[in-house]
Order: C-alpha cells, then sequence, then structure tokens
C-alpha cells in the first residue's frame, strides 16, 4: 500500500467521520449501549426465526468433510499451516543491523521491503518473538495471510508472555478470519480476551449451550466484546474484535462501522484501514 495514499484517504475519512459522531464520552457511552442492546435483540430474534449462516455449518456434520475443510481443499491451503518459508537471496542477510533497517522500513509502510529485513532478524536469531510478531504483522499487510499466520505461531512458540504474544493472540484471530478459518479464528480472538487484564472479567449474559459449536461460540464472543465495550466504549481493539466477528457472520455493513469506530479511536491506524 502506496504511504501517501494511506496518509491522504485515512486523514480525509477518519476526519469526516469524527465530524459526524458525538465525541463525548458519556453520550457515546450511552449510545454505544442502548445500539448494542438493539443488536443484541436482533440477533437473538434471528437467530429463533431464520435459517442463518451457521445453519450451514450445521448442516453439513454428517457429510465426510466439513466445510473449513472442503474450502480449503478447493482454496489448495492447509488449516495447519507449514513451517515459515523464507525468500531466497534476501538482500538483507548481511546487513549490519536488520531490525533497525525493518523499523525504518515499517515506518516507511514499505512492507514487501520490511517482511525481508525482518526475515534477515529471525534467521540471525530464530528466538526473537518480537522479529517474528512483527513479519507476521508485515506478512499480513502484503496479504499473505499463510505467511503470517506461520510467523505469528512461531512467535506464540517462543514467548508465552508478554506484549508480542498479546498482539500475535489478536493478529491470528484478524488472519485466519482472512483465510476463512472461522474455528481458529474465534478460538484466537477468545484466548486475546481471556488473557487481558482489562477485559477478561467480561461474560456474556447468555453463556453459549455447545461451545464446541461455531455459531454458540460466536454469539458468547460477541456478547462479552459487547459487554467489554460498555465499559470502555473507546478501545480500537474491541471495535476491531466487532468488525472481525460482524464480517464472520456475513454483516458486513455492520463490521464496517465498527472498523470506522476503531480507526476513529486509534488515531488513524493505517492497518485497519487496510481490514476495511
Amino acid at each position: 500500500h502506496a504511504e501517501g495514499l494511506w496518509k491522504q484517504s485515512g486523514t480525509d475519512m477518519a476526519s469526516e467521520f469524527a465530524h459526524e459522531e458525538k465525541t463525548n464520552q458519556d453520550d457515546l457511552a450511552t449510545q454505544f449501549t442502548k445500539e448494542e442492546n438493539r443488536k443484541e435483540r436482533n440477533w437473538a430474534q434471528e437467530l429463533a426465526d431464520e435459517k442463518s449462516w451457521g445453519d450451514e455449518f450445521a448442516s453439513l456434520e454428517g457429510a465426510e468433510e466439513s466445510y473449513e475443510e472442503a474450502l480449503f481443499r478447493h482454496l489448495g491451503r492447509d488449516p495447519e499451516v507449514p513451517e515459515y518459508e523464507f525468500a531466497e537471496n534476501n538482500q538483507y542477510t548481511n546487513h549490519p543491523n536488520p531490525m533497525a533497517e525493518a523499523e525504518r522500513l515499517l515506518e516507511e509502510g514499505k512492507m514487501v521491503e520490511a517482511s525481508l529485513a525482518l526475515e534477515a532478524v529471525v534467521q540471525d536469531n530464530p528466538e526473537n518473538s518480537r522479529g517474528w510478531y512483527l513479519l507476521g504483522e508485515a506478512q499480513a499487510e502484503c496479504d499473505d495471510d499463510v505467511k503470517a499466520i506461520a510467523a505469528l505461531k512461531r512467535c506464540l512458540q517462543i514467548g508465552q508472555t508478554g506484549e508480542s504474544h498479546m498482539d500475535a493472540l489478536l493478529s491470528l484471530g484478524v488472519s485466519y478470519a482472512n483465510e476463512l478459518n472461522q474455528s481458529r479464528a474465534l478460538d484466537y480472538l477468545k484466548q486475546w480476551l481471556d488473557l487481558h487484564p482489562d477485559y477478561q472479567q467480561f461474560q456474556p449474559s447468555i453463556p453459549a449451550s455447545d461451545p464446541s459449536d461455531q455459531f454458540s461460540a460466536h454469539g458468547e464472543l460477541l456478547q462479552r466484546v459487547f459487554a467489554a465495550l460498555r465499559a470502555h466504549p473507546e478501545s480500537p481493539e474491541l471495535h476491531s474484535i466487532v468488525g472481525v466477528l460482524y464480517n464472520l457472520s456475513r454483516e458486513y455493513e455492520e463490521g464496517q462501522n465498527a472498523f470506522m469506530k476503531a480507526i476513529q479511536f486509534s488515531g488513524n491506524d493505517y492497518k485497519l484501514w487496510n481490514r476495511l
């Protein structure tokens, strides 16, 4: 993505959106609570009255292969993800400080070059969890979610705690959603929420009747995020998760609105523009 385009379009759109939204926090919290209560009621009614996207998954339970397995076979993608495959003839292999170079390239929005520099970082030090996380983020920005997932999983294997670990969980949820792997997307988003010190205490008003059922798990996670947002209405991370969850349930307009709110409260994060 061109840096100038992101800055120009991002600034114009975010400014216009922010101008139309109420910025008073108390008003925002009240408005959000009313809006999400309505959405939860609508969601429950749809569940009772309509054949939803969740029914499509349930209807395939007796099939020889699941919906996701059939989709992965069709797309030629392995849901387990192999080891990360490094580029050959990497120009940054002998760079004296590839991490500093990678950070500079990331700042400039040169994601392809940044990913190569970060490959040099983790090849030189395979236990660099931060390097693996940044490599996963760079590959996601290059729309290569298979490589992004491989790098982010390696980050989790190395570091069991810390900022990079939490960031990798959230990014894995997004990348798996992009790869149409709903069960793993929900799993990593739930792990992130369970471990976050500010949000882990929020529970659904109606627990999932069957936690192994993807539709029930989706609804429960959405309820938890809504509950957390009532207490933290300006959290870009929570609004971003709402956007991912709505996209998983094919409610794309609601998902776009959630991402726009995330952008508003993130200071115009270019990564969120990419998710739109």
